[in-house]
């Protein structure tokens, strides 16, 4: 019999199998003879079973009310797509229903649903104007504020996509993600002229350039317009369009690095930006009106640019945007805004419980925090030292179908599954993969995937059903992409699942934990960085100095989240000049892209088919490095690569030199 946690629990199952057994040999009416069979079979099916039946029903208050909170989540999605509705025809009702109802309240301005949609109008109008129509790309390039929101809405109504570009970005990095969203239109923000300007000649297919807000930034004028002016001219009036928005229609493309290669935009549908936030704002307790949710993150993420958005222009929450992320500012703007949720990511968090003590800690209403990426350390600690009530740690991916939450404040986990549920209806599940290769395991025998028993670490994978709204995989505007994402035959021949890339960990009570990421991208700074992207980089500065092997990889740093960024490179005659490469990159990489840390090697070690092992650079990190082997990181105030010295890793780990 599987051990039990309460002894005594065993002791009565035996017992009752025993005694249902023994019964059944009894004197006695068949009935009873019936009774104690059934007895006598359920004494020995709990025996066998007893942890898994125990878990279930210790469980079953949380699964329970799961199940009914998604029963709710699935009418409304329902009534969506029955509906036929989108962001934008949302808006436009709001905007008649509570005209006067706070939308977005940014810096010392609130918007209300008539502002955000006549300002929408007017920039719809203007572009369409100036030819932008159903079908079109519009990439967009801006600093947080209410008008970011207004640009992919004022596409939308005429049918058009934007794509939302990382503004850190420059150089190659830039021009390839305009590129990669097949972009007509850019329109940026003037603190970002020099950038694009810088990339004009490399861009394909971009017929026009608009900047928004007066200035040239410092370069010439006569390539772009202002889209300002052409604005003043229009009315708020709806534009004219000879269609009507859908509900499964591409609404805006995000970038993400997936797990392989560059930046890749995934398509957003009205879809999934209205479904975003339906489940967190009932786990949550969110409701249009009462609360104010405070959103310091950027709006080219899908957090922000897409689940707080709808939050405000679909569901009614009051949203605050702000220009940018300040630790020293976010209780006192959560104060003067009378938050009652704020959003977040793990290093967020991690900056917040060390930035100094404040009067706002405690003066704030803010009752739950939600967002992804908080350790199970720093979760206690703001806990303790802020007084937030509840953490909605939540786990999901922009391109990906699998979104979960954990609804009841499980330190550390990012979700579960209802135990009640049988393991063939859930919508997700976790697979055993190679821990060199990062490829799913499959069973000799049966060809199909093999998945991971409690406590074991696998990649988490969603179940595809395209004609289940919450279970549809649109992927990416590469096809070819969207594919490798598709994982085939997993349990049941023909069965498709997404392939998260992700490695999590299930407990027995059905939480889930993440445990890293695979693949060539890692996350630092709450940012995805594609490992592609900066050897590419590197190889243009090193390839001219006779350095050929160059391998870029995430190593774990004690005290911060996420992984920093370490590049090992082949140099057995030492001929990189490494303040060369840092000034380099520094020009055409943003910060959290630049690796911290350089290993210089002899040569790199290769695995069975001559390929870099990432793995094994990956586990010697930053430390643990053979002898031959030199160390350097990045110190920003000298503004290269320094020989890591006692003294430099004493301050990495007291938080003195900043990575």
């Amino acid at each position: 019999m599987e051990k039990l946690g309460n002894g005594k629990v065993a002791v009565y199952l035996v017992l009752l199998t025993v005694l249902g057994t023994w019964l059944s040999g009894a004197q006695m009416p068949g009935w009873a003879r019936a009774v104690a069979v059934v007895l006598a079979v359920l004494g020995t099916v709990v025996a066998q079973h007893g942890r898994r039946l125990l878990n279930v029903v210790r469980a079953l208050p949380r699964d329970l009310w799961f199940l009914r909170l998604y029963a709710r989540v699935l009418r409304v999605m329902k009534r969506f797509e029955r509906e036929n509705a989108s962001v934008v025809g949302v808006l436009e009702e709001r905007a008649q229903r509570t005209p006067d109802e706070p939308c977005f309240l940014f810096e010392s301005r609130t918007w209300t649903f008539k502002n955000v949609n006549d300002y929408s109008n007017r920039l719809a109008r203007a572009l369409q104007r100036v030819g932008v129509a159903r079908g079109d790309i519009l990439a967009l390039v801006l600093d947080n504020c209410v008008e970011y929101v207004c640009v992919w809405l004022a596409a939308a109504k005429l049918g058009a996509v934007t794509a939302l570009i990382n503004r850190n970005l420059r150089d190659v990095p830039l021009a390839h993600t305009i590129n990669a969203a097949r972009t007509k239109v850019v329109l940026f923000g003037r603190e970002y002229a020099d950038g694009i300007d810088g990339v004009r000649g490399e861009l394909r297919g971009v017929e026009s350039f608009f900047q928004f807000g007066g200035g040239s930034g410092g370069v010439e004028a006569h390539w772009f317009r202002d889209i300002l002016p052409l604005m003043d001219k229009e009315s708020t009036d709806k534009p004219v369009v000879d269609f009507t928005p859908k509900f499964d229609d591409p609404i805006m493309y995000i970038y993400t690095s997936g797990t392989t290669g560059l930046p890749k935009a995934a398509i957003i549908t009205n879809a999934k930006v209205m479904g975003f936030p339906v489940g967190i704002m009932r786990a949550c307790d969110l409701r249009p009106v009462r609360d104010v949710h405070y959103c310091p993150l950027p709006l080219y993420h899908a957090a922000a640019g897409a689940c707080a958005a709808s939050l405000a222009l679909v569901h009614g929450v009051t949203v605050v945007l702000t220009p940018k992320f300040s630790a020293s500012k976010f209780w006192a703007d959560c104060v003067k805004y009378k938050a009652t949720s704020a959003q977040y990511i793990g290093e967020l968090c991690r900056f917040l419980v060390l930035s100094p003590e404040s009067p706002y800690d405690r003066q704030h209403g803010v009752r739950v925090l939600l967002g992804n990426g908080m350790s199970p350390g720093i979760w206690r600690r703001v806990q303790e030292r802020f007084g937030v009530l509840q953490i909605a740690e939540l786990y999901g991916s922009t391109e990906g179908n699998i979104l979960i939450v954990n609804v009841d404040g499980k330190v550390g986990a990012i979700g579960f599954v209802p135990l009640l549920l049988p393991r063939s209806l859930w919508p997700l599940d976790v697979v055993r993969v190679d821990a060199e290769t990062n490829e799913p395991i499959r069973d000799d025998l049966t060809g199909l995937c093999i998945p991971c028993n409690y406590g074991e670490p696998g990649m988490i994978i969603g179940k595809i059903r395209q004609n289940v709204i919450h279970s549809r995989f649109v992927g990416y505007l590469d096809r070819q992409a969207t594919e490798k994402k598709i994982l085939t035959d997993v349990f049941d021949l023909g069965d498709r699942y997404f392939l998260s890339g992700d490695l999590v960990v299930m407990d027995e009570m059905g939480y889930l934990y993440f445990k890293d990421r695979t693949g060539d991208t890692y996350r630092w700074k709450g940012e995805n960085v594609s490992t592609a992207e900066v050897e590419a980089a590197m190889t243009r500065v090193l390839l001219p100095q006779g350095v050929r092997e160059v391998a870029v990889y995430g190593v774990q740093v004690p005290g911060h989240e996420g992984r920093a960024g370490m590049a090992a490179i082949a140099d057995p005659d030492r001929r990189a000049d490494l303040r060369l490469l840092a000034e380099q990159l520094t020009k055409c990489l943003p910060a959290y892209e630049r690796p911290v840390f350089l290993r210089v090697s002899d040569a790199l070690p290769m695995t069975g088919t001559h390929k870099v092992s990432k793995v094994l650079l990956q586990r010697e990190g930053f430390l643990d490095v053979p002898a031959t082997d030199c160390v350097h990181v990045f110190d920003s105030r000298a503004g290269t690569y320094l020989p890591l010295s006692v003294a430099l890793l004493e301050n990495i780990r007291e938080n003195k030199l900043r990575i």
